[in-house]
């Protein structure tokens, strides 16, 4: 349950997905922020950072996995045989767990994600295409909610109701990017780039229109003579030098 991202549930309001398991389960979380309780999970850590280092050292364990065996099969329970301490009552405390329904909903990540206009949603670098509900279903633009259970499954839901979905393999193109888009409209776009570029000469920015600069009577200006006059002598260029 280290998981944790940016943009789950709650965790702008300042809880962890730990956090939000336990508020589901009415659990109180203790924090120790006293030096007395950190004493207590540190007289722990030099116990396990004393003891255990020694072991190794007197058994030649130097790999990790061999470290993790020896700790699991004889360290803890050499552990718990020497410093456990008997209940002073022998009662079950722990409550029934059916009284918070299907636990699998709740020992889960949640995350958050916007329907987008073709039905699919983006999560940790994945697209999913999300199902059209015939009715009573999400619109393009709502918080769909996106449970990750323990077992690595998923399940999309809506106001409380599951969604149909797939993966995708690849990312979805907008259907304005689609060729046959434009042609479902009557034009192609190359066509009418094309035709564009052939008549440039006759949009109003490309053509010189010296009338316009000419003394209007209601203006003052007028434009120079040497802009409206025709060349006397025509221009050599540099082969006739």
């Amino acid at each position: 349950m280290k998981e944790k991202f940016d943009d789950d549930l709650l965790i702008h309001d300042g809880f962890s997905v730990f956090e939000q398991v336990c508020k589901a389960l009415n659990i109180e979380i203790i924090r120790a922020y006293s030096p007395q309780a950190k004493g207590r999970v540190e007289r722990k850590h030099a116990v396990f950072q004393d003891r255990l280092v020694k072991d190794l050292k007197l058994y030649g364990i130097k790999t990790i996995s061999a470290a993790n065996n020896y700790l699991e099969e004889k360290f803890l329970k050499s552990i718990n045989d020497k410093f456990a301490q008997a209940p002073a009552a022998m009662k079950d405390s722990h409550r029934d767990p059916s009284c918070y329904g299907d636990l699998e909903q709740i020992f889960c990540w949640r995350y958050q994600r916007q329907l987008k206009n073709d039905w699919t949603i983006q999560l940790q670098r994945q697209y999913y295409q999300v199902e059209k509900q015939e009715e009573n279903g999400p619109k393009p633009s709502v918080k769909i909610v996106i449970k990750k259970y323990l077992n690595g499954r998923m399940r999309f839901w809506y106001e409380g109701k599951e969604l149909r979905y797939h993966p995708l393999a690849k990312k979805p193109v907008a259907s304005s990017k689609i060729k046959k888009y434009y042609q479902a409209k009557g034009y192609d776009p190359l066509l009418r780039s094309r035709i564009a570029k052939a008549n440039k000469h006759r949009t109003p920015w490309s053509q010189f229109r010296p009338h316009c600069l000419k003394k209007s009577p209601h203006s003052t200006l007028s434009a120079p003579k040497n802009l409206l006059a025709p060349l006397e002598k025509p221009i050599k260029s540099l082969t006739d030098s």
